[in-house]
Protein backbone atom coordinates (compact mmCIF):
# COMPACT_ATOMS: atom_id res chain seq x y z
CA UNK A 1 0.00 0.00 0.00
CA UNK A 2 1.19 3.23 -0.46
CA UNK A 3 -0.05 6.49 0.77
CA UNK A 4 1.47 10.30 -0.77
CA UNK A 5 1.21 13.78 -0.11
CA UNK A 6 2.09 16.80 -1.56
CA UNK A 7 1.85 19.97 0.13
CA UNK A 8 2.59 23.12 -2.32
CA UNK A 9 2.83 26.62 -0.87
CA UNK A 10 4.45 29.92 -1.44
CA UNK A 11 7.98 29.27 0.64
CA UNK A 12 8.17 25.73 1.06
CA UNK A 13 7.16 21.90 -0.57
CA UNK A 14 6.73 19.08 2.14
CA UNK A 15 6.97 15.57 0.62
CA UNK A 16 5.46 12.92 2.21
CA UNK A 17 5.71 8.89 1.41
CA UNK A 18 4.87 5.95 3.10
CA UNK A 19 4.84 2.61 1.47
CA UNK A 20 4.42 -0.81 3.11
CA UNK A 21 2.95 -4.15 2.42
CA UNK A 22 0.79 -6.39 4.10
CA UNK A 23 3.61 -7.51 5.84
CA UNK A 24 4.66 -4.42 7.65
CA UNK A 25 7.70 -4.84 5.29
CA UNK A 26 9.11 -2.50 2.85
CA UNK A 27 9.16 -3.95 -0.63
CA UNK A 28 11.99 -4.54 -2.92
CA UNK A 29 11.48 -2.07 -5.62
CA UNK A 30 11.25 0.41 -3.04
CA UNK A 31 14.57 2.36 -3.66
CA UNK A 32 13.81 2.02 -7.32
CA UNK A 33 10.33 3.22 -7.33
CA UNK A 34 10.78 6.02 -4.50
CA UNK A 35 13.69 7.62 -6.70
CA UNK A 36 11.58 7.70 -9.86
CA UNK A 37 8.64 9.35 -7.77
CA UNK A 38 10.48 11.89 -5.84
CA UNK A 39 12.17 12.86 -9.24
CA UNK A 40 8.40 13.60 -10.79
CA UNK A 41 7.66 15.36 -7.50
CA UNK A 42 10.54 17.82 -8.17
CA UNK A 43 9.99 18.36 -11.66
CA UNK A 44 6.32 19.79 -10.55
CA UNK A 45 7.83 22.23 -8.16
CA UNK A 46 8.66 24.80 -9.95
CA UNK A 47 8.64 27.17 -6.94
CA UNK A 48 11.44 24.72 -5.60
CA UNK A 49 13.28 25.81 -8.90
CA UNK A 50 13.10 29.14 -8.35
CA UNK A 51 14.94 29.27 -4.93
CA UNK A 52 17.49 26.15 -6.32
CA UNK A 53 20.88 27.82 -6.52
CA UNK A 54 20.77 29.85 -3.21
CA UNK A 55 22.97 29.11 -0.84
CA UNK A 56 22.12 27.20 2.30
CA UNK A 57 22.33 28.62 5.41
CA UNK A 58 21.61 26.13 7.72
CA UNK A 59 19.96 22.74 8.11
CA UNK A 60 17.52 21.88 10.25
CA UNK A 61 16.33 17.98 11.96
CA UNK A 62 12.79 18.01 13.22
CA UNK A 63 10.26 15.12 15.35
CA UNK A 64 13.67 12.91 15.45
CA UNK A 65 12.87 11.66 19.57
CA UNK A 66 15.39 8.56 19.37
CA UNK A 67 17.41 9.27 16.38
CA UNK A 68 20.51 11.76 17.32
CA UNK A 69 20.30 14.72 14.97
CA UNK A 70 23.92 14.58 14.62
CA UNK A 71 23.52 10.77 12.93
CA UNK A 72 20.72 12.21 10.34
CA UNK A 73 22.69 15.32 9.50
CA UNK A 74 25.72 12.58 9.24
CA UNK A 75 23.50 11.30 6.05
CA UNK A 76 23.14 14.62 4.69
CA UNK A 77 25.29 16.22 1.88
CA UNK A 78 22.81 19.25 1.51
CA UNK A 79 25.00 21.00 4.24
CA UNK A 80 25.49 25.22 5.30
CA UNK A 81 27.38 26.85 2.74
CA UNK A 82 26.45 24.33 -0.32
CA UNK A 83 23.82 25.90 -2.98
CA UNK A 84 20.09 24.58 -2.43
CA UNK A 85 19.85 21.33 -5.43
CA UNK A 86 16.70 18.83 -6.01
CA UNK A 87 18.53 16.54 -7.31
CA UNK A 88 20.86 16.70 -4.35
CA UNK A 89 17.49 16.63 -1.62
CA UNK A 90 16.53 13.34 -3.51
CA UNK A 91 19.15 11.69 -2.32
CA UNK A 92 19.64 13.07 0.88
CA UNK A 93 15.99 11.69 1.74
CA UNK A 94 16.91 8.39 0.19
CA UNK A 95 19.78 8.09 2.59
CA UNK A 96 18.23 8.93 5.66
CA UNK A 97 15.22 6.34 4.54
CA UNK A 98 18.20 3.67 4.47
CA UNK A 99 18.40 4.01 7.80
CA UNK A 100 15.58 2.35 8.22
CA UNK A 101 14.56 4.02 11.05
CA UNK A 102 11.70 6.43 9.54
CA UNK A 103 8.41 6.11 8.07
CA UNK A 104 7.78 9.43 7.29
CA UNK A 105 10.06 12.52 5.65
CA UNK A 106 8.83 15.53 4.86
CA UNK A 107 11.09 18.78 3.25
CA UNK A 108 10.98 21.97 4.08
CA UNK A 109 12.73 25.39 3.42
CA UNK A 110 11.98 28.47 5.29
CA UNK A 111 13.24 31.71 4.61
CA UNK A 112 14.97 33.64 7.73
CA UNK A 113 16.91 36.65 8.70
CA UNK A 114 20.14 35.14 8.67
CA UNK A 115 19.21 33.50 5.34
CA UNK A 116 17.69 30.29 3.80
CA UNK A 117 17.07 26.71 6.38
CA UNK A 118 16.52 23.65 4.90
CA UNK A 119 14.29 21.44 7.27
CA UNK A 120 13.87 18.13 6.92
CA UNK A 121 10.86 16.70 9.53
CA UNK A 122 11.16 13.40 10.15
CA UNK A 123 8.68 10.84 11.38
CA UNK A 124 10.22 7.61 13.80
CA UNK A 125 9.59 4.64 13.44
CA UNK A 126 8.53 3.54 17.07
CA UNK A 127 10.67 1.62 19.12
CA UNK A 128 9.79 -1.49 21.75
CA UNK A 129 9.46 -0.11 24.81
CA UNK A 130 8.64 -3.02 27.48
CA UNK A 131 7.53 -6.66 26.90
CA UNK A 132 5.57 -9.01 29.15
CA UNK A 133 4.83 -12.20 29.22
CA UNK A 134 1.98 -13.96 30.95
CA UNK A 135 0.62 -16.90 31.13
CA UNK A 136 3.70 -19.06 30.35
CA UNK A 137 4.38 -21.70 33.58
CA UNK A 138 5.66 -24.84 31.66
CA UNK A 139 8.64 -23.11 29.57
CA UNK A 140 10.85 -20.42 31.11
CA UNK A 141 10.40 -16.95 30.29
CA UNK A 142 13.53 -16.41 29.11
CA UNK A 143 13.84 -19.04 26.72
CA UNK A 144 10.54 -17.43 25.04
CA UNK A 145 12.70 -14.18 24.83
CA UNK A 146 15.32 -15.98 23.41
CA UNK A 147 13.03 -17.02 20.43
CA UNK A 148 11.03 -13.99 19.42
CA UNK A 149 12.56 -10.55 18.10
CA UNK A 150 10.43 -8.33 19.86
CA UNK A 151 13.12 -6.77 22.64
CA UNK A 152 13.21 -3.06 24.18
CA UNK A 153 14.76 -1.29 21.60
CA UNK A 154 14.81 -2.81 18.73
CA UNK A 155 12.28 -1.21 16.01
CA UNK A 156 9.07 -1.99 16.22
CA UNK A 157 6.59 -3.95 13.07
CA UNK A 158 3.77 -5.37 12.67
CA UNK A 159 5.95 -8.68 10.63
CA UNK A 160 8.14 -8.99 13.74
CA UNK A 161 5.12 -9.13 16.29
CA UNK A 162 3.73 -12.31 13.45
CA UNK A 163 6.58 -13.78 13.14
CA UNK A 164 7.38 -13.87 17.07
CA UNK A 165 3.70 -15.20 17.44
CA UNK A 166 4.78 -18.04 14.96
CA UNK A 167 7.95 -18.74 16.82
CA UNK A 168 6.51 -18.94 20.39
CA UNK A 169 4.08 -21.47 19.10
CA UNK A 170 6.87 -23.12 17.41
CA UNK A 171 8.72 -23.39 20.49
CA UNK A 172 5.55 -25.15 22.58
CA UNK A 173 5.12 -27.34 19.42
CA UNK A 174 8.55 -28.78 20.10
CA UNK A 175 7.86 -29.41 23.60
CA UNK A 176 4.71 -31.02 23.01
CA UNK A 177 2.58 -28.64 23.75
CA UNK A 178 0.42 -28.91 20.31
CA UNK A 179 -2.60 -26.79 21.49
CA UNK A 180 -1.11 -23.79 22.98
CA UNK A 181 -2.39 -20.58 22.26
CA UNK A 182 -1.29 -16.96 22.41
CA UNK A 183 -2.08 -13.30 21.49
CA UNK A 184 0.09 -10.47 21.46
CA UNK A 185 -1.52 -7.05 22.34
CA UNK A 186 0.56 -3.72 21.34
CA UNK A 187 0.06 -0.28 22.98
CA UNK A 188 2.15 2.83 21.85
CA UNK A 189 2.63 5.49 24.72
CA UNK A 190 4.01 9.04 24.74
CA UNK A 191 7.25 8.50 24.14
CA UNK A 192 6.81 6.93 20.71
CA UNK A 193 7.32 3.27 22.29
CA UNK A 194 5.02 0.43 21.51
CA UNK A 195 5.13 -1.33 24.85
CA UNK A 196 4.21 -5.50 24.02
CA UNK A 197 1.97 -8.16 26.01
CA UNK A 198 2.40 -11.71 25.21
CA UNK A 199 -0.62 -13.76 26.73
CA UNK A 200 -0.09 -17.29 26.65
CA UNK A 201 -2.53 -20.33 26.82
CA UNK A 202 -0.31 -23.21 27.29
CA UNK A 203 -2.96 -26.34 27.53
CA UNK A 204 -1.81 -29.87 27.98
CA UNK A 205 1.08 -32.15 26.24
CA UNK A 206 -0.43 -34.13 23.65
CA UNK A 207 0.24 -37.67 23.97
CA UNK A 208 1.47 -39.80 20.76
CA UNK A 209 -1.29 -42.29 19.95
CA UNK A 210 0.49 -44.33 17.22
CA UNK A 211 4.38 -44.61 16.22
CA UNK A 212 4.98 -46.32 12.77
CA UNK A 213 7.26 -46.62 10.01
CA UNK A 214 6.98 -46.53 6.11
CA UNK A 215 9.57 -48.56 3.71
CA UNK A 216 11.10 -50.68 6.61
CA UNK A 217 10.91 -54.68 5.27
CA UNK A 218 13.83 -55.79 6.90
CA UNK A 219 12.47 -55.28 10.45
CA UNK A 220 8.78 -54.72 11.50
CA UNK A 221 7.63 -51.84 13.00
CA UNK A 222 7.78 -53.04 16.71
CA UNK A 223 11.03 -54.10 16.62
CA UNK A 224 11.96 -50.79 15.31
CA UNK A 225 10.02 -48.88 18.25
CA UNK A 226 11.87 -50.72 21.20
CA UNK A 227 15.16 -48.84 19.91
CA UNK A 228 13.61 -45.72 20.42
CA UNK A 229 12.85 -43.42 23.69
CA UNK A 230 9.90 -42.14 21.92
CA UNK A 231 6.77 -44.41 23.00
CA UNK A 232 3.22 -44.11 22.16
CA UNK A 233 1.02 -43.54 25.05
CA UNK A 234 -0.23 -46.40 27.18
CA UNK A 235 -2.81 -47.03 30.21
CA UNK A 236 -0.22 -45.59 32.50
CA UNK A 237 0.31 -42.34 30.25
CA UNK A 238 -1.52 -40.59 32.77
CA UNK A 239 0.45 -41.45 35.75
CA UNK A 240 4.32 -40.50 34.11
CA UNK A 241 5.08 -38.37 31.18
CA UNK A 242 5.25 -41.57 29.15
CA UNK A 243 4.18 -41.32 25.41
CA UNK A 244 4.61 -37.11 25.20
CA UNK A 245 6.06 -36.08 21.71
CA UNK A 246 9.23 -34.28 22.81
CA UNK A 247 11.47 -32.95 18.82
CA UNK A 248 14.82 -33.04 20.30
CA UNK A 249 14.25 -36.48 21.76
CA UNK A 250 12.65 -37.89 18.59
CA UNK A 251 15.64 -36.62 16.61
CA UNK A 252 18.44 -38.52 18.39
CA UNK A 253 15.66 -41.72 17.87
CA UNK A 254 16.26 -41.05 14.56
CA UNK A 255 19.86 -41.86 15.27
CA UNK A 256 19.02 -44.55 17.33
CA UNK A 257 16.99 -46.40 14.16
CA UNK A 258 20.06 -45.45 11.61
CA UNK A 259 22.56 -47.07 14.24
CA UNK A 260 20.49 -50.14 14.73
CA UNK A 261 20.34 -50.73 10.77
CA UNK A 262 23.78 -49.78 10.25
CA UNK A 263 24.52 -52.62 13.09
CA UNK A 264 22.78 -55.72 11.34
CA UNK A 265 24.63 -54.39 7.46
CA UNK A 266 22.54 -51.79 5.96
CA UNK A 267 25.23 -49.07 5.90
CA UNK A 268 23.14 -46.59 3.33
CA UNK A 269 20.37 -46.57 5.64
CA UNK A 270 18.45 -43.34 5.82
CA UNK A 271 16.07 -42.85 8.11
CA UNK A 272 14.06 -39.61 6.89
CA UNK A 273 12.19 -36.72 8.56
CA UNK A 274 9.15 -37.88 10.59
CA UNK A 275 5.84 -36.90 9.60
CA UNK A 276 4.01 -35.87 12.34
CA UNK A 277 -0.37 -36.06 11.65
CA UNK A 278 -2.37 -34.19 14.45
CA UNK A 279 -5.54 -35.10 15.14
CA UNK A 280 -7.37 -31.64 16.85
CA UNK A 281 -10.45 -33.32 17.71
CA UNK A 282 -9.00 -36.21 19.68
CA UNK A 283 -6.01 -34.02 21.00
CA UNK A 284 -3.60 -36.67 19.47
CA UNK A 285 -0.88 -37.19 17.04
CA UNK A 286 0.65 -39.74 15.08
CA UNK A 287 4.60 -40.25 14.11
CA UNK A 288 4.96 -41.49 10.73
CA UNK A 289 8.72 -41.85 10.00
CA UNK A 290 10.31 -42.94 6.54
CA UNK A 291 13.28 -45.26 6.10
CA UNK A 292 15.27 -45.69 3.39
CA UNK A 293 16.76 -48.83 3.80
CA UNK A 294 19.08 -49.86 1.13
CA UNK A 295 21.22 -53.18 0.62
CA UNK A 296 22.54 -55.44 3.40
CA UNK A 297 26.13 -56.02 3.55
CA UNK A 298 27.67 -59.04 5.17
CA UNK A 299 31.40 -59.71 6.08
CA UNK A 300 32.34 -63.06 4.20
CA UNK A 301 34.04 -65.93 7.17
CA UNK A 302 37.79 -65.46 6.20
Amino acid sequence: MLFFGLNLGCEFISITLKISDSSGKMPKFFNIFFAALVAIIFLWAPFLSAQEGEVIESVKIVGNKRIDESTILYYIQSKPGTVLSKLQIRKDIEQIFSLGQFKDIQVDTQNRLEGLELQFLVEEIPSIGDVEILGNSKLETNDIREKIGLRRGATFNEHLVKESKKEILKVYEEKGYFFAETRIDTKKNSDNLVDVVIKIREGEKVKIEKIRFSGNKAFKDKKLAEVMETQARTWFSFIDDSGVYQKDILKLDMFRVEGFYQDNGYLRIKVLEPRIDINKKARQIHIIIPIEEGPQFRIKSL
